[in-house]
């Protein structure tokens, strides 16, 4: 189930760090003191206040708006350090006090115990054992991948290596369709289109037989391919309806946040760094984010392009149509020129047959993708 935050400040252009932190693992909704109602945060599992600034009316109102809604978990984000905050915290009825400099992790971890889990999803009771390992395996992976970038500390490519072996013994166990199936359960729309990615490229690869390495490498691309959009908010990229136009341009942008956060880490491998910020590029040059033409264009970006077009065209959202394979596959047809036709044509058992079958080949060198020595835990 979706776990919702609010988070209520003085002034939206001052929003704290931590806040800002937060909305990247729930979805929270942004609120300044004058706009909290009773209605708006009814449906929260959690409200987080910080009332630096606030005047003495507005404090009021807020708490007014508290005292309706007493079954609501809430939280005061104060400098324990100032008395007079402190009193006042209390005087809000929040009980519960954190240091407005906080370790964001710490922060997480504290909700998490609150409120459950954003990050993993509640998988059917039929889900196959191997399957739900690996599922489980990767939402926690991606989890310590916002985390990483959030605490500015290395990415965990060792746990990002084994995650996707775990992809690799469900898809030999219980095949491709069960795959798709239980990924698709997820609340997120963020974690299950990576997950679909991922199960997608690792079918691909031993489909295309290919060699050890770049097996490794497409597959934990796979998986951080969209890493810069642990910088946009949750509350856009698991919002439940159609995008507005400043919210999918912000999307847009998570290639450059990609290059970002991978241009500062040297233990990332040239060619997972590639897919992570080109795989929206098109060998016409028409794509984003640098225009890069087919001779600039890794073959490992292109299948990985193939596969994220098809699960993002595949997917089921509540605001959108789900296509069938093969509409899916004719769309890519139709887009002749943009993107590579051979690989495309060897998708196509991938893309008409759900479950792949067992496959040959196992990644058995997810460690040459963590650089040794470089290698970060």
């Amino acid at each position: 189930m979706m776990k919702k935050i609010t988070l209520v400040v003085g002034s939206k252009d001052a929003c704290p760090d931590l806040f800002s932190k937060l909305s990247r693992f729930y979805a929270a909704q942004l609120l300044e003191l004058d706009d909290v109602s009773p209605e708006l945060i009814q449906n929260s599992s959690l409200v987080l206040v910080d009332f630096a600034d606030g005047s003495g009316k507005q404090l009021g109102h807020l708490k007014r708006v508290l005292e309706k809604v007493p079954s609501v978990l809430r939280i005061g984000c104060i400098t324990m350090t100032r008395r007079q905050e402190v009193v006042q915290a209390k005087a809000l009825g929040l009980s519960e006090l954190w240091d407005r400099e906080c370790d964001v992790e710490d922060a997480v971890t504290t909700v998490k115990t609150m409120i459950g889990d954003y990050a993993m999803p509640a998988l059917s009771d039929e889900t196959p054992d191997a399957t739900r390992d690996a599922v489980n395996g990767l939402c926690s992976t991606m989890d310590e991948m916002a985390m990483a970038v959030a605490a500015n500390r290395p990415l965990p490519m060792k746990a990002a290596a084994e995650s996707v072996q775990g992809v690799v013994t469900a898809l030999q166990t219980d095949g491709l369709d069960a795959w798709l199936a239980a990924v698709q359960s997820h609340h997120s729309h963020t974690f299950c289109h990576s997950m679909m990615v991922t199960g997608f490229a690792v079918a691909f690869a031993n489909a295309l037989e290919l060699d050890a390495q770049d097996r490794a490498f497409l597959s934990v691309g796979a998986l951080v391919h969209d890493l810069g959009k642990v910088r946009i908010p949750l509350s856009i990229l698991d919002k439940p309806g159609e995008l507005t136009r400043e919210e999918y341009a912000q999307i847009k942008l998570h290639p450059v946040f990609s290059k970002e956060i991978l241009d500062r880490r040297p233990e990332i491998a040239p060619q997972i760094r590639d897919i992570a910020v080109q795989h929206h590029e098109y060998l016409d040059g028409t794509g984003y984010p640098d225009g890069l033409d087919a001779d600039q264009i890794s073959r490992l970006v292109r299948i990985l392009t193939i596969c994220d077009i098809y699960a993002a065209l595949t997917e089921k959202r509540s605001y959108k149509e789900s296509y069938g394979p093969r509409q899916a596959y004719s769309i890519l047809l139709d887009m002749k020129g943009r993107i590579d036709q051979d690989l495309l044509r060897r998708f196509r058992p991938i893309a008409f047959q759900a479950d792949v079958g067992m496959l040959k080949k196992g990644v058995d060198s997810m460690r040459m993708i963590t650089g040794g020595r470089r290698a970060s835990a």
